[in-house]
């Protein structure tokens, strides 16, 4: 439970600072492929490894991630759609046969259509999303937070004792 407290504050802390914007952007890109692709495959598993070696904001991928999830219901029949014309083209027949009979390839469950339309819906959305979000977090960082720390709102949340709680943690982790 402290974990994901700590990784909500820690992206309070970074949508309030100056330079988080390519990590959250990240976080919530990386969010949003691994919410397209099964969790226990390699690409889930590299997914997940790439999350945990670079600098990226592991509560907004993870927070992605769950919404892709609940989104991907919606989406499952386009993305079989999308998966079962690239799995029948004839022009890569040899090359998925080639793949399927690879000793490690075949746990990527490629000849999954909705794994497949996922996989090529994530890699034409993923650099579009990441542009979308870094500028998104840009925009909020420069007008919405401000606006946000001088309203009621804002002025009421740091008076609860929540905000207290965040900022006796947040003393404790410097």
């Amino acid at each position: 439970m402290s974990y994901i407290i700590g990784q909500v504050i820690s992206l309070i802390k970074l949508l309030h600072s100056e330079n988080g914007a390519g990590q959250i952007a990240a976080g919530l890109t990386l969010g949003f492929l691994l919410g397209l692709s099964p969790l226990f495959s390699i690409q889930g598993l590299l997914f997940i490894l790439v999350l945990l070696i670079f600098r990226i904001q592991i509560g907004a991928a993870l927070a992605m991630s769950a919404l892709t999830k609940i989104l991907a219901i919606g989406l499952v029949s386009p993305l079989a759609m999308i998966g079962e014309q690239v799995l029948e083209l004839k022009s890569l027949f040899p090359l998925f046969m080639t793949m399927y009979n690879a000793p490690v390839i075949p746990l990527t469950k490629f000849n999954h259509t909705v794994v497949m339309g996922g996989l090529i819906f994530s890699i034409f959305l993923g650099p579009i999303l990441f542009i979308i979000f870094y500028h998104l977090v840009k925009r909020y960082q420069k007008a919405a937070a401000d606006k946000i720390n001088k309203s009621k709102w804002g002025k009421a949340i740091k008076a609860s004792t929540l905000y207290q709680l965040y900022l006796k943690y947040s003393n404790l982790t410097k």
